[in-house]
């Protein structure tokens, strides 16, 4: 079972994250105002301010003094499926629980618990990446699914709030080269790391996209 959010902040983010993913709240039009949080979850205006602090943060958000806080235009286009960033039209997974560990040791990733699978991303009929995938326990349920997207599945668990990506040119042997630039990604919750995973891409798939926002 997915630990509930433990504090009034956490309670307030995941009501608002809410409201934008499944946009009940249009982009660009008013979030709940401060007074009105505080009525529905019987808290301090602290506890508001810090969950608006926090989607702002997100990039999920924007202020404008004396107006309030409003749906920021391009969040919904934040974090995305590795299989749409890839452009793949199939994917197979494999549990294992033999996986490689030594780049996450590397890395300083911590899991408390964890469970792990390979996955094979396919476009036209050619395998175009290979991927290890390591999920925090609490997220790797019965209904979650080696073979639908990680990302879209923890984002509807309240288990992404952010997500690094971290490429290095490094030996690899796959596609006919020695050396390929990998990709990894991990992504935290509220507590902890909830998942991190490594990507080898065909270098001629391999296109990403980043983009950063202001806070100010």
């Amino acid at each position: 079972m997915i630990k509930k959010a433990s504090t009034k902040t956490q309670q307030i983010v995941i009501y608002l994250m809410d409201l934008i993913r499944s946009k009940k709240i249009p982009t660009n039009k008013i979030m709940p105002s401060e007074h009105a949080l505080m009525l529905r979850f019987d808290c301090s205006r602290s506890a508001v301010v810090s969950a608006y602090h926090r989607l702002e943060a997100l990039g999920a958000v924007y202020s404008i003094s004396k107006r309030g806080h409003f749906v920021a235009e391009n969040f919904h286009n934040l974090i995305k499926p590795i299989s749409y960033i890839l452009g793949s039209d199939e994917h197979k997974s494999t549990l294992n629980k033999n996986l490689d560990r030594e780049w996450l040791q590397r890395m300083n990733i911590i899991f408390e618990d964890d469970s792990s699978y390979e996955k094979v991303y396919i476009k036209d009929g050619k395998v175009i990446c290979y991927a290890d995938c390591f999920v925090l326990k609490k997220y790797f349920d019965n209904d979650f699914n080696i073979n639908d997207s990680l990302i879209n599945q923890l984002v509807s668990r309240n288990g992404i709030t952010n997500i690094v990506y971290h490429l290095k040119y490094e030996d690899v042997n796959k596609f006919g080269y020695e050396k390929l630039v990998v990709l990894y990604v991990f992504g935290y919750d509220f507590d902890s790391i909830s998942f991190a995973a490594k990507y080898v891409i065909h270098p001629d798939n391999f296109d990403i996209k980043h983009q950063e926002f202001s806070l100010v």
